[in-house]
């Protein structure tokens, strides 16, 4: 899988360690064998490690039509991820594709919402404020076959709606977004 990520040094030291600590884990990852970090300039830094790859953001801020392009010319008909900066894949759950790789080939893109990750008790778990609202209007992950980009995407990941509008640009692509919640 290649999974893509924005890329900055944040100010706030808290912030730094959490982005750090979620690029770790996802380095570590076994199933993930690229990870193209999305950066805006030259001063950003970052581990020096045969996993990564580094792009240059074409704006400040990364949009989901610059990475489901960047995923078709550099990496055609492979399971992409792209994911928030602050999440990292459990090792666990995406440690077989084979099913992954199933749902993709049939039209699906996973558009999956975060379990908030406590580092001292190792434990994840769902937020119950999302889940009362079955996870309708937040995902933070979406993985899909790196064969369209859907149109009308250039509108930037992390903003107010972005999640749901991109979701409605998936099925105005023929492809069926789900939300694997659990």
């Amino acid at each position: 899988m290649i999974l893509f990520q924005s890329y900055y040094n944040p100010k706030n030291k808290d912030r730094k360690k959490e982005i750090e600590y979620c690029l770790k884990r996802n380095l570590e990852n076994p199933s993930i064998e690229k990870i193209v970090l999305f950066i805006d300039n030259d001063q950003v830094k970052y581990p020096n490690h045969e996993k990564i790859e580094i792009a240059q953001l074409l704006e400040n801020q990364l949009s989901f039509a610059e990475t489901f392009s960047y995923a078709c010319k550099h990496y055609k008909d492979s399971i992409c991820c792209l994911a928030n900066n602050d999440i990292f894949l459990d090792h666990e759950a995406f440690q077989d594709l084979s099913e992954i790789q199933n749902l993709v080939e049939n039209n699906v893109v996973l558009s999956l919402s975060r379990h908030e990750y406590n580092v001292h008790t190792k434990i994840a778990e769902r937020d119950a404020t999302f889940a009362r609202l079955l996870f309708a209007h937040t995902q933070d992950a979406w993985v899909w076959k790196a064969d369209f980009v859907p149109k009308d995407s250039n509108f930037y990941i992390g903003t107010l709606g972005s999640d749901n509008a991109i979701n409605h640009r998936l099925r105005e692509s023929k492809k069926i977004p789900i939300n694997l919640h659990g």
